[in-house]
């Protein structure tokens, strides 16, 4: 219904807005960098990627399929390298992006910032970074959701 999908989105937007507050308070407090630049028009590209990865998932009508259409898409999407095209066709020349996607099968911020922290994600400080963020959260059957989440960064090559 469009009430349902309404409140998906809502939700969706308020756990992004969460996450990204709570990358640049990390950034802040542990790493003690005092600003966490973020590159928005690539942020919303990579939510458009979670749109058409979502829509993939939700053809799937069966629990099982839903499992194999999930671990389809982490391995195609989330292996590190992988760039997809929308991203690589709006990266300006000089530029590099890198990144992944992820699966978590909760919606608190705390345990996926662990997870996220523990792979060393954000730990990148090479000059003029800006991070990528992009979430969406998929509400599964029987009330269970998953967060799926794009974290990258992008920077400058240097060159000697």
């Amino acid at each position: 219904s469009a009430l349902g999908h309404r409140a998906q989105t809502l939700e969706s937007k308020m756990f992004l807005s969460d996450l990204v507050d709570s990358i640049s308070l990390f950034r802040q407090h542990r790493l003690f960098l005092p600003d966490t630049l973020f590159d928005n028009r690539l942020s919303r590209i990579l939510q458009g990627e979670l749109v058409r990865i979502k829509s993939l998932i939700e053809s799937a009508d069966r629990c099982s399929q839903i499992e194999e259409a999930q671990e389809w898409c982490v391995s195609e999407f989330g292996s590190a390298g992988h760039v997809p095209t929308s991203v690589q066709q709006a990266l300006p020349p000089g530029v590099v992006w890198t990144g992944s996607l992820h699966m978590f099968k909760t919606t608190s911020i705390q345990e996926i910032m662990l997870k996220l922290e523990e792979m060393g994600i954000l730990n990148c400080s090479k000059p003029g970074v800006r991070f990528t963020v992009a979430a969406s959260v998929f509400p599964l059957m029987w009330g269970l959701s998953t967060v799926w989440v794009y974290v990258g960064v992008t920077y400058h090559i240097q060159h000697h």
